[in-house]
């Protein structure tokens, strides 16, 4: 047997127990719940009018674009590269690794391999997870079955993968350099911030925001859904401030309770300001982009991963 397949065999049967294969499920599950009590507790409870059957079968690429793209897929490919590390520098087995008849660099490679792998299982379980939660619900509610879109979900899934590669080969690169595993998660939680902040913010032009890693899952989440009922172009927690304006307040507005006047600007209004809405990001552009950054990261990471840790 080759040893790369060996080393991963042997991370297999460490990552059997770890954390990091509880959290591909554990996170899917609790994704499932915040998406039952967002989008379908009310569904289950009275009848539904014709506007709302025909978005029906929209609802989990919607799912997938609010909660899974803008919360809990940026804390997995945070959480996953530090647990699978975890187990070396717990023990500090660098020195016996190093004595071993195994290269370092195929040791971490073995390892990238591993977490892009708890990747795509964590988008698997997230999609059947989700196929479960609207079974569940259509048996008891029959009102609410639809064709789940099976072929959709995977293309979003799959460009979400595509976006979050170079990420994980950054993280995977921390998590070696720093025996810490708080420091890989806590960038993850700056990313996640960063994400909430530019998701939607409409740069002149737009890759300037698109490209930044920890914003490019989630515009290549965006970017693979075409239905406009299912789209959501500001992160879920930014979005109620993404179409407004503030101006100063002038003396002939009576608003005793703020300094500032806040107006919300509909579509239509903010095309009859003469505004040009800037172009998206050529497809061809993020993918270049991510596979372009993701072979930089993982080999400056392979690069360093042969240094002496003595």
């Amino acid at each position: 047997m080759p040893v790369w397949l060996r080393l991963l065999v042997a991370e297999g049967i460490k990552i059997r127990r770890s954390p990091a294969f509880y959290a591909v499920f554990l996170l899917p599950l609790l994704f499932v719940i915040l998406d039952y009590r967002s989008f379908g507790r009310g569904l289950g409870l009275r009848p539904l009018t014709p506007q709302e059957l025909n978005i029906l079968p929209y609802l989990p690429l919607k799912s997938l674009a609010v909660l899974w793209a803008g919360l809990f897929h940026p804390l997995l490919i945070a959480l996953l590269p530090p647990l699978v590390f975890r187990a070396e520098h717990q023990s500090k087995m660098w020195k016996h690794i190093q004595a071993l008849p195994i290269s370092r660099r195929q040791f971490y490679f073995a390892k990238a391999t591993v977490v892009l792998f708890l990747n795509a299982l964590g988008l698997s379980v997230a999609a059947l997870a989700m196929w479960g939660q609207w079974g569940i619900l259509a048996f008891f509610r029959p009102q609410t079955a639809f064709v789940f879109p099976w072929y959709e979900v995977f293309k979003v899934l799959g460009w979400m993968f595509v976006g979050s590669i170079p990420l994980i080969c950054f993280y995977l690169w921390v998590a070696d350099r720093i025996t810490a595993s708080a420091v890989p998660i806590m960038l993850g939680l700056v990313g996640l911030t960063l994400t909430m902040a530019l998701a939607g913010q409409e740069i002149n032009p737009l890759w300037q925001r698109d490209l930044i890693p920890w914003v490019l899952p989630y515009t290549c989440t965006q970017r693979a859904i075409q239905h406009e009922e299912a789209r959501q172009e500001a992160h879920i927690i930014a979005a109620p401030l993404q179409k407004e304006i503030v101006h100063a307040q002038m003396p002939n507005i009576d608003d005793s309770r703020s300094k500032i006047k806040v107006r919300i600007i509909s579509d239509l209004e903010y095309d009859g300001l003469g505004l040009k809405r800037p172009d998206p990001t050529p497809t061809w552009l993020l993918v270049t982009f991510s596979l372009g950054a993701s072979a930089f990261l993982l080999g400056m990471g392979l690069w360093d991963s042969g240094r002496d840790r003595n």
